[in-house]
């Protein structure tokens, strides 16, 4: 008895390092395949991480382009409403667009009819410190001003005449990022969770409805505080216990934290467990190889997906997991994957932001900090007939026209230092050497740290409408038959003329001529050699009178002469002179026949006949009549009339 005892003693003994050597290699593969499970727990909230960057990057490129609409520079709400419209219906995340004044008042919201009554924004500090800051934000979770649902907002400042106007929002609804975690589609056990920066939930993969809006887990917001990175053992929302690994984005502040429950992190290993414990006892030599076997099976896959992630953070698009290994991490090794396809989708969105700024009817230049052009889009290319590859790397300055002084530029340059805006007309050169008309915005765009990162330049055509304003001016100021100013720009002139004498201590004249003898000229040959020696008149006028001084026709044969900047009665006197002598000059009629007329004139001076405009105008009227009461022919200037007898 005590021999079989001592036998099984000693067969315990034997077994005891055996068992030590089990137990040893069991807990080496127990820390190896948690210290795995643990480092793939944080490369996934880093993919989740970066694959939210992404959607946002290609949100913030529609917000921008939206931003330096020129309808909403020039106010044309209605039109940037339905441009609007059309960049929210291209959006997978984003479901509004809105317009907020400063005082965090709605302007316009695609959630609701264009001049829909709107209420005050959700997020009245995120719209203080945009107009502070002047810099694009990215708010915490708020409740819709319209939908008095949980969102989240991208917000762009939109400037004007070099001052922030607007706040514009791209409005993203809470369910829609917990949607976006849904669709990874985590391994059972897994919760993905997006908390802001205030450590509130804005999405989540499980319970999104129960959870969105609360706080986060305590030990989980001290260990996010801490560092933006990390990993802790915690509890999930629900009170599991589980591992979470937490990493927070610097683009937009939040932080994806993904939780695995401790019964997922421990069950293969249990299992491993109880298997290793049967094969030490049925054959310890085989137990030990098959843990072997199976722990190298683990690291191996997990060496695959690790070596995945790493490469997908570092950028790579197309890296992929191999789907092998335990079940667990061939699941993992899948969600991983379609995150890929995610991020890939998010590129192509990127790249439909891109196909926006290829269609766009106006021309737009981007311009790098270097003064060298970046990259232009297809309108640039016909409105100016340069192609894409002869401008790239060009100085904008190539585009310019004669027509602006360098003065004009330099004002353009401290406009932008100063307010990162300019709108304005300006005159450009196509390719050809032909001048057009452009109304140009430009806008300096920059980075999250303040710097200037690059500048956009929108402008489109506009030399027709141009030329319809100038033709509108000249009917509008100008004598149609002579090209003379008429009696509206005449009386602008005046008033210029008065103001500057005032500053000066100069005198005006203001001399009223009509014509002698023009009517029977008139009768005789008809209108048309009447019109043609109102064309001369006006020519020998204009060739008589000083540069300074204007001619201008009020109507038929009736002339104003505005002498300008004169000292003494005899500088009118002298120019006058050469007036009634050129028009004296005989006027060839019907190439054989030559016709004489003279000219009555009317002078009043400022300030002793008048200060007015009108007063003027009319003093020299009544002068010019007394002149041809008195034998035509000649001046007179204005005398007023004899104040009658008293009583």
């Amino acid at each position: 008895m005590s021999n079989r005892l001592g036998v099984g003693w000693l067969f315990a003994a034997a077994l005891v390092p055996g068992i030590v050597a089990g137990s040893i290699l069991f807990h080496d593969s127990y820390q190896s395949q948690r210290a795995h499970l643990e480092q793939g727990a944080l490369q996934t909230a880093r993919a989740l991480s970066l694959a939210m960057d992404r959607d946002l990057a290609g949100i913030r490129a529609k917000v921008d382009v939206l931003a330096a609409s020129p309808y909403l520079k020039r106010g044309d709400l209605e039109t940037f409403y339905e441009r609007a419209q059309d960049v929210v219906a291209t959006e997978k995340v984003a479901a509004a667009v809105v317009l907020i004044d400063e005082s965090g008042q709605q302007i316009l919201n695609t959630l609701r009819p264009f001049g829909s009554p709107l209420p005050r924004t959700g997020h009245p500090d995120l719209v203080r410190r945009t107009f502070e800051s002047g810099l694009p934000l990215v708010s915490d979770l708020y409740l819709g001003g319209v939908t008095k649902r949980p969102f989240v907002a991208l917000e762009m400042p939109v400037r004007a005449n070099g001052k922030i106007v607007y706040a514009l929002d791209m409005g993203i609804p809470a369910e829609r990022l917990s949607q976006l975690l849904v669709e990874q589609q985590l391994p059972a056990g897994w919760v993905a969770s997006l908390v802001d920066s205030q450590g509130v939930v804005i999405a989540r993969s499980l319970n999104a409805a129960q959870y969105v809006g609360q706080k986060g887990r305590p030990e989980l917001l001290e260990a996010m505080a801490a560092s933006p990175e990390g990993a802790l053992g915690s509890h999930t929302l629900e009170g599991l216990p589980s591992f979470v690994a937490f990493t927070r984005s610097g683009t937009s502040g939040w932080t994806v934290a993904v939780a695995m429950t401790r019964s997922i992190l421990d069950s293969g290993v249990y299992r491993s467990l109880g298997l290793a414990i049967l094969t030490i006892a049925a054959f310890l030599v085989g137990g030990a190889g098959l843990a072997w076997l199976f722990s190298r099976h683990i690291r191996y896959a997990l060496h695959n997906l690790q070596a995945a992630t790493e490469a997908a953070a570092g950028g790579d698009l197309e890296a992929m997991a191999p789907c092998a290994g335990p079940r667990e991490i061939a699941r993992l090794a899948e969600r991983f994957n379609t995150m890929q396809e995610a991020r890939r989708d998010a590129e192509a969105q990127l790249r439909l932001s891109a196909s926006v700024f290829s269609a766009a009817s106006e021309g737009i230049v981007i311009v790098g900090t270097d003064a060298r052009i970046m990259d232009v889009n297809r309108a640039f290319t016909v409105l100016t007939g340069y192609g894409r590859g002869e401008a790239l790397g060009q100085n904008p300055r190539f585009l310019r026209s004669d027509r602006h002084d360098p003065d004009f530029y330099e004002a353009i340059g401290a406009e932008l230092a100063a307010s990162g805006c300019w709108q304005g007309e300006v005159w450009a050169r196509r390719k050809g050497g032909e001048a057009f008309a452009a109304y140009a915005t430009l806008t300096v765009v920059r980075d999250e740290a303040g710097a200037v990162s690059h500048y956009i330049a929108l402008f489109s055509d506009i030399t027709a409408l141009r030329r319809q304003q100038e033709e509108i001016e000249r009917l509008a100021y100008y004598d149609t038959l002579t090209g003379l100013p008429n009696r509206r720009l005449l009386s602008d002139r005046i008033q210029q003329a008065l103001s500057l004498a005032a500053r000066s201590n100069a005198m005006v004249a203001v001399c009223y001529l009509d014509l002698d003898d023009f009517k029977p000229i008139n009768d005789t040959y008809g209108h048309d050699v009447g019109d043609r020696l109102i064309v001369e008149v006006a020519r020998r006028l204009e060739g008589v009178v000083r540069s300074q001084d204007t001619v201008s026709r009020l109507g038929g044969d009736e002339f104003v002469l505005l002498l300008t900047e004169l000292r003494t009665h005899r500088e009118a006197e002298i120019v006058l002179g050469r007036v009634l002598q050129v028009i004296c000059e005989p006027f060839a009629i019907n190439g054989s026949h030559a016709a004489t007329i003279s000219a009555s004139i009317g002078i009043a001076f400022y300030p002793e006949d008048g200060t007015d405009a009108d007063v003027l105008l009319r003093h020299s009227d009544q002068a010019m009549y007394q002149a041809k009461r008195e034998g035509r022919n000649r001046t007179r200037k204005f005398q007023p009339e004899p104040a009658g007898p008293a009583g």
